[in-house]
């Protein structure tokens, strides 16, 4: 049985409200959507990764009657947190990354420490946040997840051919940021 089968049963035993099947479902998306939501929204806002993702299960509750099974679980799911996180980052007015990092770089007494802060997420990390928010999600959908172009189109709302202009703009721009890291032009 593969995981659609097996998502599509569980999402089954759980419209009759069966806990474990619920639980089963919980421990499988709860890492997987932290991971999305992080690294496509949020950055390092962990507490608001952390409330997309629970709010993202409590609906899965609460409508799962809406659930069609002929679809893929995992798309449906993705869909709700990739709403609920554009929502959040509408209401938290986040600024964009790029003035954290000129802000701290200006900041005399060392109380944000960006270069420290990279070094630990490491080199995908940087070339992720080098991106725009649109590019960046295609890329982290469709390589960290590896969700096909038909699922992202499903989860972002956007046409296939939109989705693959811009992964193929994201690639291009990452290999010329990775090679101002150094990197082989190949190795991105």
């Amino acid at each position: 049985m593969d995981h659609l089968d097996k998502d599509n049963q569980l999402m089954a035993q759980f419209g009759t409200c069966s806990e474990p099947a619920y639980n089963q479902l919980f421990h499988k998306y709860k890492n997987i959507l932290f991971d999305y939501v992080y690294r496509s929204f949020l950055y390092r806002r962990r507490e608001d990764c952390e409330d997309v993702v629970q709010d993202t299960l409590k609906r899965v509750c609460e409508y799962k009657y809406k659930y069609v099974p002929k679809f893929k679980f995992s798309t449906w799911v993705y869909t709700i947190a990739h709403r609920l996180a554009i929502n959040k980052v509408k209401q938290k007015k986040y600024i964009p990354l790029e003035d954290i990092e000129e802000h701290a770089q200006m900041t005399a007494d060392g109380s944000v420490d960006i270069a420290t802060q990279n070094e630990r997420e490491g080199i995908v990390a940087n070339l992720l946040n080098s991106l725009k928010p649109k590019y960046k999600e295609v890329v982290v959908l469709r390589l960290l997840h590896d969700l096909k172009y038909d699922d992202i189109s499903k989860v972002t709302a956007t046409s296939e051919n939109t989705l693959k202009s811009r992964f193929k703009r994201a690639m291009d721009q990452l290999r010329k940021v990775g090679k101002e890291f150094g990197l082989d032009e190949n190795a991105v």
